[in-house]
């Protein structure tokens, strides 16, 4: 299955040709095949005509040299008949063995498609006179012409498979950027309009990736300031205040717990992007992660001392 666009495109534009070219020949054959009969009829017609009147002079040689300019052959004796001829000539023979009754006549196809009559007179031989189908070279005609247009189509196809293609092909490098809001690269000023309306649209999609990024910011720094101060006021006074050491204690672990909290709302806002990669241990990482866990009451345990190093962002 074609899924490339050049290959596809090259196949619709030459069905398509094909399917045209062969109504317009067929139609054109159709049209011009009586035509054609009646044009040979009367050339065949003529040039018989012709022989019998330069046959029927005493001077034999300049009557052979007219033969030979009519393109008229003359022999004693006809090549035998064959059947290695076609239906036009076939049905140029028959129509004028109907309008000459009393002329032999056979065909014959070596060197060329010749129609052989008797001479009007017994003891002048025969007279050879090819029986031109206009209608085949027609046909060659149709043929060259076709491959011709076949050529000009490749070539076109190519040619605008390319500058669609192309344009196609810059935005698909530039996707992850545009998704990290970057802007749509330039296109090729022969672009189509579709093609640059889709990057326009791609363009402004980053935009708004950039400004929803922008607003995520802000609202990462309103919680850390708004909500993280407060937070460091509460343990603070914790600590200088007196009192029940196992309800401290509890308090403690509770802001202790809405800080973690707080942190894990953060870093999903934030999303990884701001921190810097770094090459960490992952069995310290979970480690570090059970640690935090274990603080705020939960009993998770890693089991085994498994390690693995690896380049990562931590905190994401």
């Amino acid at each position: 299955m074609l899924r490339g666009l050049f290959p596809r495109l090259v196949l619709l534009l030459a069905g398509v040709l094909a399917v045209h070219t062969l109504i317009g020949v067929t139609l054109l054959l159709g049209a011009t095949r009586e035509m054609a009969a009646t044009h040979t009829l009367r050339s065949l017609e003529t040039k018989i005509a012709a022989a019998d009147v330069l046959l029927a002079q005493p001077d034999r040689v300049i009557a052979e040299q007219r033969l030979q300019s009519l393109g008229v052959q003359h022999r004693a004796q006809a090549p035998p008949a064959d059947d290695g001829i076609g239906s036009f000539q076939r049905d140029m023979a028959a129509e004028l063995a109907h309008r000459l009754p009393t002329r032999s006549l056979h065909l014959s196809s070596v060197p060329e498609p010749m129609l052989w009559i008797a001479a009007e007179r017994a003891n002048d031989g025969w007279i050879g006179i090819p029986v031109l189908y206009l209608r085949s070279a027609l046909r060659w005609s149709s043929t060259l012409a076709f491959l011709a247009a076949v050529l000009l189509v490749f070539g076109a196809a190519a040619w605008y498979a390319r500058t669609l293609v192309k344009p196609l092909r810059t935005l698909a490098a530039a996707a992850p950027g545009l998704v990290a809001g970057e802007s749509a690269p330039p296109l090729p000023r022969h672009a189509a309009r579709e093609i640059a309306e889709l990057a326009a649209a791609l363009d402004r999609a980053a935009a708004d990736t950039r400004a929803a990024a922008q607003e995520r910011q802000l609202m990462l720094a309103g919680l850390s300031h708004d909500m993280r101060t407060p937070l460091a006021r509460l343990v603070l006074a914790l600590e200088m205040i007196g009192g029940d050491t196992a309800m401290r204690e509890g308090m403690a672990a509770d802001l202790a717990e809405l800080d973690a909290i707080l942190g894990q709302f953060i870093a999903f806002v934030r999303d990884g992007r701001d921190e810097p990669g770094q090459t960490i241990d992952a069995g310290a990482l979970l480690d570090e992660a059970l640690a935090a866990q274990q603080r705020v009451g939960v009993p998770w345990q890693r089991l085994g001392d498994a390690s693995a190093t690896l380049y990562a962002k931590p905190l994401a």
